[in-house]
C-alpha cells in the first residue's frame, strides 16, 4: 500500500515535469533520471558483494579451512536459484538476449522487479564465490529502470528503448569507470540506434556513471594497470599471434557455452540442475582457486606480479616454471565450465568479466611462451594481458570498439590504441567466422525466428504491425463456387482475396491469376466447384511477428500482400509490403532530421 502510494506519487511528479516542458527536453531530463538510478543500483550491487566477502570470507574464521571456499558458491547458487524461480519467477530476465528480445517483441516493456531481481541474485551468487560477473545484471538492471521509468512517464517504445540504452550505458561506465565504453556497449551490444539525438542522452549517461563510481567508489575498487609500457611497433607480430589465440579462445568459450547450455536444458528438475552445477563447481574451484568470483583480483595479481597467484595446494610448493605454465593453461580452459556452471545451474552472473579473465590469460600465456620457450626477458606482460582482455571481449560479444576503448578506459593504455585496434579485429574477424553472429544474437535470432538479424529490425521493431493491416479485401467462403466467386471479385479492385472456412478462420488465399488461369478454357461442370480446390494453401502472418518478420516473408515470396491471422487462426485483413516500406523511409528520414 505504502509502495502503491509512492509510485502515484512519482509518476505525478513525472508527469507533472512533462506538462511543463517540451518533448526534447521532458526526454533528456528522464535519460539524466534514468542514468542516475542506474548507476546508483550499480554501485548498490558492487557494495553488496564487497559487504557479503567481507562477511563470509575477511571475517569469517571458518574460511582458513580447506575446501570451504568450494562450498560458499552451492549455497549462493541455490538461494539465487531459489529467488529466480519461486519468487521472481517469469518476471526474471537474465542476458542481454532478454533486453534484446524485450525491445524487438514487447514493445521495450521490461518487468518491474526486474529493476532489483537482477541486484540480489547476482550479488549472493558472485558474493559467495560464482565465477562469473556483474555486469551483466548491472546492465539487465539498468535497463529495467529505463523502461519503467519510460512506462511511468507514458512514452513510446523508440523512447523507452534510449531510456534502456541509458540505463545500461550508465551501469557499465559505474561498473569500470569507462563513459566511452559505456556509450559503445549501448550501440555495439544492445544495438541502439546510432543518431545524434540518441548520442547525446547515451554520452550524459556515461558521464553520470562514471562521476558516481569515482565519488562513491574511489578508484581502489576498479580494475586498473599501472605498469604498462609504451607500444613498440617491433612487437606487431605478437600481438597478432594474440589477436589469432583471442579468436580461437572466443569461438571455444562459445562452443562450449552453447553445448552445456544445451545439456542443462534437457534436465528438468532445478533441484538438480542446481546440485549438478554447484557441485562440479565446487570441485573446479577446490582444484583451481584463481576460478573463484569474477576473477579481477587474479587479473590484478598476474599483471602486477608477473606470475600466477592463489595456487592451489598441490602446486604451492614446485618452482617449475613449466608446470605453473601448464596449470595457467587450464585456467583458460576451464573458466567457461566453472561460468556454465554457476549462471546455467540456478545462478545469475554474465560473460563479460569471464571474457576479461580469458583473454588476460592469452596475453599472460604468450607472455610467458615468450619468456620461458625463447628466453626473452624484456616482454611487456602487461600490455600483451591488456591486449588479450580486448581480443577475447571483442570475439565473444562481437563488440570490437567496446573491447578497444574499455581496455584502454580500465587501464590507461591509450597509447596502446593500436594494438588493441589490431587485436579486437583479427579476434572478431576469426570468431566471426564460425559464427556469424553472438551467443546473445544468437538466442533472439532463435526467439524471434529471423533469418537475417540487423540494426534495421529495431527501426522496424518500433512500428506496430497492427497499424498496417488493411481491411478492405474481400473474403469468401470456401465452399463457395467458383463461378460465384468471379462474379463478386467485379466490384472490387483487390489482387487478392482471403478464403475462411464456417468459424471465419483462414484456410488459404485466392489471386486474380490464380482465378484467370483456371477460368481459361474451363470445363463448364468446374465453374460449380468449390473454392477450396483452386485456393493456394499460403502460411498466413501471425499479428504478434515483427515487422521483420513480415519484410522477410516478401523477400522470399513474389507476392505484394500477405494474409494476417490473429494467433487462434482468425482472418483480420492484409498487410501490403510497399506500406511497410513507405513508413519505414519516413522514421529513417525522422532519423536523420533529428539531427539536425
Amino acid at each position: 500500500m505504502v509502495l502503491s502510494k509512492y509510485f502515484r506519487s512519482v509518476r505525478q511528479l513525472i508527469l507533472f515535469v512533462k506538462q511543463k516542458t517540451n518533448p526534447k527536453q521532458f526526454l533528456l531530463l528522464m535519460c539524466i533520471l534514468v542514468s542516475t538510478v542506474s548507476a546508483l543500483a550499480a554501485v548498490l550491487l558492487k557494495l553488496m558483494v564487497f559487504h557479503i566477502e567481507k562477511s563470509f570470507f575477511d571475517e569469517n574464521p571458518y574460511s582458513v579451512f580447506p575446501g570451504f571456499k568450494s562450498l560458499t558458491p552451492l549455497i549462493g547458487i541455490g538461494v539465487s536459484s531459489f529467488l529466480i524461480l519461486k519468487v521472481y519467477k517469469k518476471n526474471f530476465i537474465k542476458g542481454n538476449d532478454a533486453i534484446i528480445y524485450s525491445m524487438i517483441k514487447k514493445l521495450s516493456n521490461l518487468p518491474f522487479s526486474a529493476m532489483y531481481s537482477p541486484l540480489i541474485t547476482s550479488s549472493i551468487t558472485v558474493g559467495l564465490g560464482g565465477s562469473a560477473g556483474l555486469e551483466s545484471p548491472l546492465v539487465a538492471s539498468g535497463s529495467a529502470i529505463g523502461s519503467n521509468i519510460g512506462r511511468i512517464a507514458f512514452l513510446n517504445q523508440k523512447d523507452k528503448t534510449l531510456l534502456i540504452g541509458c540505463g545500461a550505458a550508465a551501469a557499465i561506465s559505474t561498473a569500470f569507470s569507462a563513459p566511452i565504453a559505456g556509450v559503445l556497449f549501448a550501440l555495439e551490444v544492445l544495438i541502439i540506434d546510432l543518431s545524434l539525438a540518441a548520442l547525446i542522452p547515451l554520452l550524459l549517461a556515461a558521464i553520470i556513471g562514471t562521476l558516481l563510481s569515482t565519488i562513491l567508489l574511489g578508484s581502489e575498487v576498479l580494475l586498473s594497470f599501472d605498469n604498462l609500457q609504451p607500444f613498440d611497433y617491433s612487437r606487431l607480430p605478437y600481438y597478432l599471434v594474440i589477436g589469432i589465440l583471442s579468436g580461437a579462445a572466443s569461438v571455444y568459450y562459445t562452443k562450449t557455452f552453447l553445448q552445456m547450455e544445451e545439456r542443462f536444458a534437457k534436465i528438468k528438475s532445478p533441484i538438480k540442475k542446481w546440485l549438478m552445477g554447484g557441485l562440479l563447481l565446487g570441485a573446479l574451484l577446490f582444484l583451481f582457486p584463481p576460478l573463484f568470483g569474477d576473477g579481477y583480483l587474479f587479473i590484478k595479481g598476474i599483471t602486477k606480479n608477473n606470475q600466477v597467484v592463489d595456487l592451489p595446494f598441490y602446486m604451492r610448493y614446485t618452482n617449475n616454471q613449466w608446470l605453473i605454465f601448464a596449470f595457467t593453461c587450464l585456467l583458460l580452459l576451464f573458466k567457461v565450465f566453472a561460468t556454465g556452471f554457476t549462471v546455467l545451474s540456478g545462478g545469475n552472473g554474465g560473460s563479460f568479466a569471464p571474457s576479461l579473465f580469458i583473454g588476460a590469460l592469452v596475453g599472460f600465456i604468450v607472455a610467458k611462451v615468450s619468456e620461458l620457450g625463447f628466453g626473452q626477458t624484456d616482454i611487456p606482460v602487461a600490455n600483451f594481458i591488456v591486449a588479450g582482455m580486448a581480443g577475447v571481449l571483442s570475439g565473444i560479444f562481437y563488440a570490437p570498439l567496446t573491447a578497444i576503448f574499455l581496455s584502454a578506459e580500465l587501464t590507461n593504455g591509450y597509447p596502446l590504441f593500436v594494438p588493441l585496434m589490431i587485436v579486437s579485429a583479427v579476434s572478431y574477424l576469426f570468431a566471426k567466422s564460425f559464427y556469424p553472429l553472438s551467443i546473445e544474437l544468437q538466442k533472439v535470432q532463435e526467439k524471434t525466428k529471423m533469418h537475417n538479424f540487423n540494426r534495421d529490425h529495431f527501426l522496424l521493431s518500433a512500428m506496430n504491425l497492427e497499424t498496417f493491416i488493411d481491411k478492405d479485401f474481400p473474403s469468401f467462403d470456401e465452399n463457395i463456387s467458383i463461378e460465384t466467386i468471379s462474379e463478386k471479385i467485379r466490384e472490387t479492385t483487390k489482387m487478392s482475396y482471403a478464403i475462411l472456412d464456417s468459424n471465419k478462420k483462414y484456410v488459404g488465399i485466392l489471386t486474380l491469376n490464380d482465378l484467370k488461369n483456371v477460368l481459361i478454357g474451363i470445363d463448364q461442370n468446374w465453374r460449380e466447384a468449390p473454392v477450396k480446390d483452386i485456393m493456394q494453401k499460403l502460411e498466413p502472418i501471425v499479428i504478434t511477428n515483427s515487422l521483420a518478420v513480415v519484410l522477410e516473408r516478401f523477400n522470399n515470396s513474389e507476392l505484394n500482400e500477405f494474409p494476417v491471422v490473429s494467433e487462434d487462426g482468425i482472418w483480420l485483413g492484409f498487410v501490403q509490403e510497399k506500406h511497410i516500406l513507405e513508413l519505414y523511409r519516413k522514421e529513417i528520414n525522422l532519423s536523420v532530421l533529428s539531427e539536425l
